[in-house]
């Protein structure tokens, strides 16, 4: 029985082997989406934002003294965290293929996580390396939450965006999508990404 507000989905497979899927999002009325609901950073520390708001002692192992990035679904249920090198699941386990996705967890915004236009469980997760490293690009990597069980699985990892780039990044929402900005390093040029 579906109550609760929610993307849900069903996975199929048939007799011949073939997966299909299927997902429909529920809004309960007055319910609101709490993408950004838990936060995880630090040396293992994490803040949930459900009232009344807690620090959350759970299984946490991330260590980043600089950038990360954290997920929660509609529910406000964890879903991933980054340093922008590792992305570890719910279970607070390393998610299949999310090891060395790019970033840098000493880079100063070394991950941010977006939901991909359109999709209800893909997202993209843009890092950054050192500034200090031989070479500084931006990248991103692509989680689709369907896998594993839903646990997740990076399906794609450390795909360049641009060469040369700070260690900064943010993103913005707009009523047609989301821009990512970037800026070069050494020079005046700023990047931005529909």
């Amino acid at each position: 029985q579906v109550d609760t507000t929610g993307t849900y989905w069903v996975e199929e497979t048939a007799a011949t082997g073939c997966t299909s899927f299927d997902e429909i999002a529920v809004t309960t009325y007055r319910d609101t989406t709490i993408f950004y609901n838990q936060w995880y950073f630090g040396e293992r520390a994490g803040i949930e934002f459900d009232p009344p708001v807690r620090a959350l002692a759970d299984e946490n192992i991330m260590d980043s003294p600089e950038g990360c990035a954290s997920f929660s679904d509609v529910n406000g249920d964890l879903l991933f965290y980054t340093n922008g090198n590792t992305v570890w699941n719910k279970q607070h386990e390393i998610m299949r293929n999310g090891e060395m996705i790019g970033g840098d967890s000493t880079s100063t915004q070394s991950a941010i996580a977006v939901r991909a236009p359109y999709e209800t469980t893909v997202y993209y997760i843009f890092t950054t390396n050192e500034i200090e490293a031989d070479s500084t690009f931006t990248s991103y990597s692509i989680v689709d939450m369907k896998n594993d069980g839903a646990n997740g699985m990076v399906v794609a990892k450390n795909i360049p965006l641009h060469m040369n780039s700070t260690e900064r990044l943010t993103v913005t929402a707009f009523f047609n999508g989301i821009s990512l900005l970037g800026h070069e390093h050494g020079n005046n040029t700023f990047r931005q990404y529909p």
